[in-house]
């Protein structure tokens, strides 16, 4: 694979900006209490906040949206600025080829922690890219460290002590595809002020391929 040292962002221009009506202040400060029941992470308030955020998006809801949204503050107990919320549509792998679809949720200021890829059990090493619907995600990996330009990215201190080891960032905003730099490099991202819907297309996705840079973060996403 010919390697991509910086994410390139690309504009689609077919995608219009339909949902750009609602304004920051729409988006109601979420406190991080607001996620859990006695000090314990509460998965279906955690999709109570995102609904509200797709709802103000405009985000098309259907019957079985909530109990197939997965939602995770990844053990931190700080859901509110590091976790994420997940809609897996398609995870498929067949002689005739391999491919993955699913939208990812972030709210304001929250934090999908670093991580990469490995090859899976199936031999493939997950390529991905990822498509802003709605929001604005800053979208973190390898390349020139600019993290400097961009003061409203605050990585939380439950992620290696609030740093990442990849400091290049794309700001994304409605329309525009960033792409994965380079196979098993590490990434992150950061929901903008009103958060972000992204929909994210893959060849593959496997779990237990999944390293995080956080060693509390990865062995609680591994179960170990």
């Amino acid at each position: 694979m010919k390697r991509r040292t910086l994410m390139k962002a690309t504009a689609l221009a077919a995608a219009a900006p339909l949902a750009l009506n609602m304004k920051v202040a729409d988006a109601a400060p979420m406190r991080n209490a607001d996620f859990y029941t006695d000090s314990k992470f509460d998965e279906e308030k955690a999709k109570d906040g995102l609904m509200a955020m797709c709802k103000r998006f405009g985000y098309p809801l259907f019957p079985e949206f909530r109990e197939k949204l997965w939602v995770s503050d990844y053990g931190t107990g700080n859901y509110a600025k590091l976790g994420l919320a997940a809609l897996m549509y398609e995870n498929h792998n067949s002689e005739d080829g391999a491919y993955m679809l699913m939208d990812l949720f972030l709210l304001p200021g929250q934090m999908l922690p670093e991580h990469w890829h490995l090859e899976g059990d199936l031999g493939i090493i997950k390529n991905e890219g990822w498509l802003v619907r709605w929001g604005k995600s800053y979208i973190g990996g390898i390349g020139d460290n600019n993290v400097a330009e961009f003061p409203e990215i605050e990585i939380p201190k439950v992620h290696c002590n609030g740093t990442t080891t990849t400091h290049h960032v794309v700001a994304a905003t409605q329309g525009m595809f960033v792409p994965l730099a380079e196979l098993r490099s590490r990434h992150w991202q950061f929901g903008g002020p009103e958060g972000a819907i992204i929909t994210e297309v893959a060849n593959l996705h496997t779990d237990s391929a999944v390293r995080h840079s956080d060693k509390a973060i990865n062995d609680n996403f591994l179960g170990l």
